[in-house]
């Protein structure tokens, strides 16, 4: 369980509190808790790269899970204290995620603008990305004219919006958006990712596709993933020396 409530934490450029922090946005039909993760490892604050999160489970999970302990071993989080950067990790439910309700979306939006009025943030360095239900959500945002990502990722993301059909032409180079998928997933089979990309991704010029060999659907969870795959591609992705 995440104890420490972020609205009683002060912040400040030159003390800023390590580990989780709890925070509720208002801004939707409901009120969302997410997490604000600072690293164990010493960061730049004039350098500060932020993750935004989106995990994944959305359309099984019937209430937002922020109590449950197991989200503290997410591996975005050893991520993040590998490499030195912050994570917004926001929490979506069946009745109110990023699959089905557009408004859970825009949600996502006022919590990073939340945020920066918390920490300090480096404007042109916040990214977004997920894992299976938000990886093919990071679609949505990577499609829209207008957001405060640079760029963006997915593992084990779907190539089909439930919200809205996906706006490819706007998948470009200045955006990019990086996505992986395992050649064994069973629940978005291969065939369909590589087919929608060999499609579409003449279209959408800033979209890059990765397969991995094994790991199914949770590859990303597998104890080797860490340091076999998830820290060598956010130092690319991040351009972390």
């Amino acid at each position: 369980m995440i104890e420490r409530n972020g609205e009683n934490v002060k912040h400040n450029n030159d003390s800023l509190s390590i580990g989780f922090s709890l925070y509720w946005n208002d801004s939707g039909t409901y009120k969302v808790p997410y997490l604000v993760y600072l690293p164990k490892k010493s960061i730049n604050i004039k350098n500060l790269k932020t993750i935004v999160f989106l995990h994944g489970g959305v359309v099984t999970t019937p209430e937002f899970s922020y109590q449950e302990s197991a989200i503290s071993s997410e591996p975005i989080f050893k991520v993040a204290d590998s490499l030195g950067f912050i994570v917004i990790y926001p929490f979506g439910k069946k009745s109110y995620g990023w699959v089905n309700q557009k408004e859970a979306f825009y949600q996502i939006l006022d919590i990073v603008d939340e945020i920066k009025g918390k920490y300090p943030l480096v404007e042109q360095e916040i990214y977004l990305g997920g894992m299976s239900n938000g990886g093919t959500a990071t679609f949505w945002f990577a499609s829209q004219s207008k957001t405060p990502f640079k760029s963006f990722f997915t593992f084990s993301g779907n190539c089909e919006l439930k919200v809205d059909a996906i706006d490819w032409k706007k998948i470009d180079a200045s955006r990019s958006l990086y996505s992986v998928n395992a050649i064994d997933d069973n629940v978005f089979p291969k065939d369909n990712i590589q087919r929608y990309y060999s499609e579409k991704s003449v279209i959408a010029q800033g979209w890059h596709l990765e397969m991995v060999e094994s790991g199914g659907h949770d590859f990303i969870y597998d104890p080797t993933a860490l340091n076999l795959f998830l820290i060598p591609f956010f130092k690319r992705f991040l351009n972390i020396n």
